[in-house]
């Protein structure tokens, strides 16, 4: 499948290959934690980007990124808990909030997110 789509082409493919598994869920946990995504419930989750997570440059701070590091470094800020949260709309317009998360269906919205 990844072939198939010429995904392994685009620049950030592989871009988190020297990582572990634990380093990429923490990174992932992380994005969810500053809502720049949300993983969907269900048998199968999925995971958007948010309006805070297309529009990442704006929002990102170095203060961010040091709980980050921190995260990755083995001294977990957070607690287990995950909130799903949307600032604004998706890209087909409508909002998270107002659709069952556990039917949506997949689509590439944000390719450093969705090439691990």
């Amino acid at each position: 499948m990844i072939r198939d789509n010429r995904l392994d082409k685009i620049p950030e493919y592989g871009i988190y290959k020297s990582l572990s598994v634990d380093e990429v869920r923490t990174v992932v946990d992380w994005m969810i934690s500053e809502h720049y995504i949300l993983k969907t419930r269900g048998k199968y989750p999925v995971l958007h980007s948010t309006y805070e997570g297309l529009h990442y440059s704006d929002s990102i701070t170095e203060g961010k990124l040091k709980k980050l590091k921190k995260r990755l470094e083995g001294n977990k800020m957070l607690d287990d808990r995950r909130e799903i949260y949307s600032p604004g709309g998706m890209m087909d317009g409508f909002f998270v909030q107002n659709l069952d998360t556990d039917h949506i269906s997949s689509k590439r919205r944000h390719p450093v997110i969705c090439n691990f």
